[in-house]
């Protein structure tokens, strides 16, 4: 199978990291006494369950960021490019990491269903007679924002054991972000870029009606559609769901200053087909008004569900460790070349400590923002060299599949004596195609990598890096690694001379060839 036929990874069941290698062995908890059609209708053995009051449980799954090293995040590029919805819903830029890892891998967890009637009744007190899977709708967002402090409060007086560990303290209930709602709900590192941006993944499926049941009703009961690929239920069209962050418009890619109401992300029951989306968002306001009568807005299709969360600084060794990463980050590349001009962030600071204090100040915000600038552009130039990286080696396996046939259809015209002089001459006219073509992908690729060596050459060990980090996350790298290993050996020894052009694609047949031998019939037969 090509590559490209492995990009998209679809279902419950292609979860990148499993529950198990990722948390570290929790103390044993009580079995939930509740049916388990009640708060895990869906059962896989990857999900994380974490126990509640009144014998209940609550199922999550991890979203694995990609990210690794204390100030290393994910960016992301949220929404859609809608022009009917675009102050709401249009492209921004966001990012999002994990407070938890296990290695270098870092993963937060996130509620594989909507927070249901009986697990809320349980959190505030009273214990459901007959508990129900019906969401926990006709809610606040200070109703859920209590919630979570309830459920906070319990588990660290009761199954503190469970929670997985933070360097920077104990772990929390929350509402997630929407950052990180919508990352999960496209999938996160479980699929590939074209799925992740893909308005619904609904598109995977032949009929929508497996993922939402959209017209005039109230929201299902949960477990009843199909999942999302992190293997999450009823992120669209079920329950609205309201996340942590109050609303803002959206001005051309990215958020407004403005800040307004509370955010319900996914769309409900009642919203038709054709509006739904991952990018959906709709404002609420936190309060109402009537006849002189003041409530919390609450609408009977408003829901959600909750995020595992740890504190970002932690104890003094934990900030100790992120004022290191950011002086690293902040200073990278500064010292300059004996080619180089000085970079003007420096020149600045040499100025400053020659002036008065106030243009001290002025001249210190300005080289913040250079270095914030600059930051962003060798992350920039990082995506970049990952993704013509990629590129390169996707190019690559159509060499090698090309270079098979070329010396296939060239030995067998040649030496085959079974061959009709007519098929023998077809055969030898394919070979001289598939060459052409040969060529044409050749001067595709040898671009490729001399651009990756002339625009990011000293990026191109760490483009790698990161590049195969991707692939073993997306467990690509069966599929990848190998060509991705070639890819970046090539661009290197273009760099730094010893191989040119020629002896690239030379080397690229002559493989081809010693593939081709190696199974013709009877070349290795006894």
């Amino acid at each position: 199978m090509k590559p490209s036929a492995l990009l998209v990874a679809a279902g419950a069941g292609v979860l990148v990291l499993t529950a198990v290698a990722l948390l570290a062995p929790a103390a044993a908890q009580p079995a939930p006494t509740w049916p388990e059609w009640v708060w895990n209708p869906r059962p896989d053995p990857d999900d994380v369950m974490l126990p509640m009051p009144c014998g209940g449980a609550m199922a999550f799954r991890v979203v694995e960021t990609g990210s690794s090293g204390v100030l290393d995040d994910r960016r992301v590029i949220l929404g859609r490019n809608d022009e009917v919805r675009a102050v709401q819903d249009f492209r921004r830029e966001a990012h999002v990491d994990g407070p938890f890892a296990k290695g270098d891998r870092s993963y937060y967890l996130i509620g594989k269903y909507e927070v249901t009637e009986a697990q809320r009744d349980a959190v505030s007190g009273t214990c459901p007679a007959q508990p129900s899977p019906m969401p926990a709708t006709n809610a606040s967002w200070y109703d859920a924002v209590a919630f979570t402090r309830a459920y906070s409060t319990w588990l660290l007086e009761n199954a503190a054991d469970a929670l997985p560990s933070a360097e920077t303290g104990v772990a929390f209930v929350r509402l997630p972000t929407e950052a990180e709602w919508e990352f999960a709900t496209r999938g996160g590192m479980a699929v590939g870029p074209e799925v992740f941006r893909a308005d619904v993944f609904a598109d995977l499926v032949d009929n929508v009606a497996e993922i939402w049941s959209p017209g005039n009703q109230l929201p299902l009961a949960i477990g009843g559609k199909d999942p999302n690929p992190l293997g999450l239920y009823d992120v669209l069209g079920n329950a609205e769901e309201i996340v942590l962050e109050p609303f803002r418009l959206n001005r051309v890619g990215r958020m407004h200053g403005h800040v307004g109401g509370f955010v319900a992300r996914g769309g409900s029951t009642r919203d038709q087909a054709e509006v739904i989306s991952s990018a959906k968002r709709s404002e609420y306001p936190f309060f109402e008004a009537h006849d002189g009568v003041a409530a919390e807005s609450r609408r009977d299709t408003l829901g959600y569900r909750v995020v595992l969360g740890a504190p970002a600084m932690g104890d003094l060794a934990s900030a100790d460790s992120l004022e290191r990463s950011f002086a690293a980050l902040r200073d990278a590349g500064e010292a300059p070349t004996a080619e180089a001009a000085p970079r003007p962030e420096v020149e600045l600071e040499a100025i400053a400590r020659q002036q008065t204090a106030g243009l001290r100040n002025q001249i210190a915000e300005v080289v913040a923002e250079l270095r914030a600038e600059e930051a962003r552009r060798r992350e920039a130039d990082l995506r970049s060299a990952s993704a013509m990286l990629f590129s390169a080696a996707t190019l690559l396996n159509e060499l090698d599949e090309t270079g098979e046939t070329v010396e296939f259809f060239s030995y067998e015209s040649e030496n085959n004596p079974d061959l009709s002089p007519d098929l023998a001459a077809e055969w030898a006219e394919r070979a001289n195609s598939n060459l052409a073509h040969f060529g044409r992908v050749g001067s595709a690729y040898v671009t490729v990598l001399l651009q990756l060596g002339d625009e990011f050459g000293e990026q191109l060990p760490a483009a790698f890096d990161q590049l195969m980090r991707d692939l073993a996350t997306r467990d690509q790298i069966a599929t990848f690694g190998a060509l991705v290993e070639r890819a970046h050996s090539d661009a290197a020894s273009l760099g730094d001379g010893t191989q040119d052009t020629r002896s690239v694609l030379s080397g690229i047949l002559e493989r081809s060839r010693a593939e081709v031998e190696a199974n013709r019939p009877g070349v290795n037969s006894p």
